[in-house]
C-alpha cells in the first residue's frame, strides 16, 4: 500500500521564496515610509485614524476647542488594535484624515496641512502636551495596558513608533496576530474588510475555531 502523502511538507525553496518576499516588503516600507501606507486602501490589515482621544469634529466643525475624550480611543484606536490582534495583524496610522470627509474644511481650517492623494496629514501636534511625543507614547501605552492588557505590549504583539511626513509627526502602531483571544473591556472584535466589528457569544467560538484550523 502506498504511504499517504506528507501534507505537512514544506520545501526549502518555498520557504526561501516567502522569506525573500517578506524582505522585499520590509525594504519597500523603509524606502517609502508613510507613503507606503498612504498609497494603499484601508482594509483588513490597514487603518487610518485622525486622533487618539481628540474630538476632531468639535475642533474642525464646532467651536474649535481641543477637547479630549477617552471614549474616542475605545471606539477608534483600541478597537482597531484588538481587531487586528484577533484577525491577521495589521498597521494603524494615527494622525491621518480622509480628505473627502472634510472637503468643506480644506480651504479654511485644514488649509495649512499637507495633502497626499486622498488623505490630509493632520498629525499629532494638536494632541501633544508639553511632553510632546514621549508623553503621547505613554498615553497610548497606558490606554493599551488598562483596556486591553499590559502583556500585549510586553510580548511585542504591539509596537508603537513615531513616523514623520513633511515635518508632521504621526503615530504608527504595528500589530501582530495574537495566539489567544484578545478583548477590549470584555468585548471581542475582529477585522472584516476595512471595518472592526464586534462578535458575541457563539460567534466568537465559531470564529476562533475557523481561524485556528
Amino acid at each position: 500500500m502506498r504511504d499517504a502523502p506528507n501534507l505537512g511538507f514544506r520545501s526549502t525553496w518555498l520557504e526561501q521564496y516567502e522569506q525573500s518576499l517578506e524582505t522585499e516588503n520590509i525594504t519597500a516600507k523603509r524606502k517609502k515610509g508613510i507613503k507606503y501606507y498612504l498609497d494603499m486602501e484601508e482594509g483588513d490589515q490597514l487603518e487610518f485614524k485622525g486622533s487618539l482621544v481628540l474630538d476632531i469634529d468639535r475642533f474642525l466643525r464646532g467651536d474649535g476647542k481641543l477637547d479630549e475624550k477617552p471614549e474616542i480611543a475605545c471606539k477608534g484606536v483600541l478597537k482597531t488594535i484588538v481587531a487586528f490582534l484577533n484577525s491577521k495583524g495589521g498597521d494603524l496610522i494615527i494622525g491621518i484624515l480622509e480628505k473627502d470627509k472634510y472637503e468643506e474644511m480644506l480651504s479654511s481650517k485644514l488649509s495649512e496641512y499637507s495633502i497626499y492623494k486622498k488623505y490630509v496629514i493632520f498629525g499629532l501636534s494638536n494632541e501633544y502636551r508639553k511632553d510632546g511625543w514621549d508623553g503621547y507614547f505613554q498615553r497610548i501605552l497606558t490606554h493599551i495596558e488598562n483596556r486591553i492588557g499590559a502583556e500585549i505590549y510586553d510580548s511585542e504583539l504591539v509596537r508603537i513608533e513615531k513616523i514623520v511626513y513633511e515635518n508632521e509627526e504621526l503615530c504608527h502602531v504595528s500589530v501582530k496576530l495574537a495566539d489567544s483571544r484578545q478583548y477590549l473591556d470584555e468585548k471581542f472584535y475582529i477585522r472584516r474588510g476595512n471595518t472592526s466589528i464586534e462578535l458575541k457569544g457563539k460567534e466568537i467560538d465559531n470564529y476562533w475555531a475557523k481561524r485556528n484550523k
